[in-house]
């Protein structure tokens, strides 16, 4: 469970995060953002302050509007076929098809010069936005829907060091809010049992259900730096522009309430594979007189596991997810010739700076009784263990001396397992220690390349178009459904039109297409579904309506 909700975080970080989203001004937008070197209007407060101080000295507005649509994948099985040739078909194996989504972001930007040297600029924008979820059961039960949702509040200063070069600094804050859901109802999967008291114990769901889980949570406000260089050479009559952008790295603390439901069936079903993966996961972390009573519950569970469906556990507390969202360092060219302006934006993403996520659930506090509850299991499974000893060392090998053993062993471990698993508190306890875990990502830095072209038709229109495209920090070993991303190629073209001195109207329409990735059966996800196949067809579209005035 636990890397079900850190995975997909991961991932929506990315596509949630301005890796994924360029800055939602119109011009931005057009020239796929390419526009770092050179600003139109007051973005400059957003992209690159040090631009501020080339605009003149009218204070600016620039305010967009922007529909955002999500298409999500399709996702092509390759799995049932392939179990089936094997002699055991998977049939929870299927077919997907990613959730779509629509919705708005607005960006304000507003730019005031104190003097020819002084600038100041204000930006309130969107830089965190994402929603992601799947259609069918297969995949819901690693992502039923992950909504990441934030804004950003900017503060810049400009200096004019000289008529060619120009220093900002930009202090920004963000507060970003996440809602997570998944849940697990295999009615195809033979590998997983009806639980005949469904119907009474867990009202909605099928004999299959095996868990759901929800987490609601924010950042609080989050605060980082920018700082900014623009150099205009004169020796050029100031066709030629470089800039230098750095935007520094800053943690984001995910505070809320997270809620699991697991059928106890369920939970030591995904305990077996893990102890089978890694057991010091499970046992490290839990109180030793706990150790060899779920190692008991697991034999129990494997020799009848029907026994575990009749009831579930559940989590219900406070939780703490922290990340980094990593720094980026991007360096900007344009050059005007005539009518026509040639942009150029790269920029360095420092992901592998992305040390990975840690989980942080509120474990309830076990009690003196609680303890001793504990103890007594613990040193029924231990006599009884002796006693089945004892009893096969006596019989000498007879069959019934060996049978009776076995006999006494598996009645203590029952007494025991019952013990533990009657009591709510415990379980609980157990849940929430399953799910205390940290994941490591080791993802790898990103490029990304903007190229832009900004036409001036005449004195009142300008046309723009622009191309972009950023590799992904996912190694293609690592691409799951809880941590599916794709190198993105972005198509772009835009108008800007001059209704009189002060007032323009801008338009924007751009198309980014993510490339078709395959995915092969894995740690993180072969857990919890077997999946091999192909992600295909995902691509967003935003269209986007502006203004800009000058003062």
């Amino acid at each position: 469970m636990k890397k079900i909700l850190l995975s997909c975080i991961a991932s929506s970080f990315l596509l949630a995060s301005n890796y994924r989203i360029v800055n939602l001004s119109s011009d931005a937008i057009a020239l796929s953002g390419a526009n770092l070197a050179k600003s139109y209007g007051a973005d400059a407060a957003v992209i690159n302050p040090a631009n501020m101080a080339f605009l003149g000295q009218d204070a600016q507005l620039d305010l967009s509007l922007n529909y955002y649509h999500i298409h999500g994948s399709k996702y092509t099985d390759e799995y049932r076929q392939e179990s089936k040739a094997q002699g055991k078909e998977y049939l929870n194996a299927k077919d997907d098809r990613g959730s779509n989504f629509n919705f708005g972001m607005p960006e304000l930007s507003f730019v005031l010069p104190l003097n020819e040297e002084h600038y100041l600029g204000f930006a309130a924008y969107t830089d965190f936005d994402a929603v992601y979820g799947w259609e069918g059961n297969y995949a819901q039960s690693l992502v039923k829907k992950l909504d990441m949702r934030g804004g950003t509040l900017a503060l810049s200063y400009a200096y004019k060091v000289t008529d060619e070069y120009s220093l900002a600094f930009s202090l920004f804050a963000n507060h970003t809010k996440l809602k997570f859901y998944n849940t697990k109802d295999n009615a195809l999967n033979q590998d997983y049992p009806l639980n005949p008291g469904y119907s009474s114990n867990i009202t909605g769901y099928t004999p299959h259900w095996v868990y759901d889980a929800s987490f609601k949570a924010n950042n609080n406000i989050k605060f980082g730096f920018k700082t900014a260089l623009t150099y205009v050479p004169n020796y050029l009559d100031n066709k030629f522009r470089f800039s230098l952008v750095y935007k520094s790295a800053y943690n984001n603390d995910f505070e809320g309430d997270l809620n699991v439901r697991i059928l106890t069936w369920g939970m030591f079903d995904f305990v077996k594979n893990t102890m089978a993966a890694n057991p010091s996961l499970v046992t490290s972390k839990l109180p030793q007189a706990l150790v060899p009573i779920l190692q008991a519950a697991l034999g129990v569970f494997q020799q009848n596991p029907a026994s575990f469906l009749n009831n579930y556990m559940t989590y219900n507390g406070n939780t703490n997810i922290n990340l980094l969202y990593p720094a980026s360092l991007n360096v900007g060219f344009a050059y005007e010739y005539d009518k026509h302006d040639f942009l150029l934006n790269l920029g360095y993403t420092f992901w592998s700076k992305f040390n990975g996520i840690n989980l942080n659930a509120q474990v309830p506090e076990l009690s003196a009784e609680d303890m001793k509850k504990i103890a007594t299991a613990s040193q029924t499974l231990a006599a009884a263990n002796a006693a089945a000893n004892g009893a096969a060392a006596a019989a000498n090998g007879a069959a019934n001396g060996a049978a009776a053993a076995a006999s006494r062993a598996a009645s203590g471990a029952s007494q025991a397992i019952q013990a533990l698993l009657a009591d709510e508190k415990i379980k609980s306890y157990l849940l929430a220690t399953m799910l205390n875990q940290n994941l490591d990502t080791k993802w790898k830095d990103t490029l990304l390349i903007s190229l832009g072209y900004r036409y001036k038709y005449n004195d009142d229109l300008a046309l723009m178009f622009g191309f972009q495209t950023e590799n992904t920090p996912i190694s293609r070993r690592d691409v799951t459904f809880l941590s599916k991303d794709s190198r993105v190629f972005m198509y772009s073209l835009g108008a800007d039109y001059k209704y009189n001195k002060n007032l323009s109207f801008q338009s924007a329409l751009a198309y980014q297409a993510y490339a078709d990735i395959g995915l092969e059966n894995n740690a993180v996800d072969d857990i919890l579904i077997k999946a091999k196949g192909q992600f295909k067809d995902q691509y967003n579209i935003i269209f986007n309506m502006g203004l800009k005035y000058k003062f």
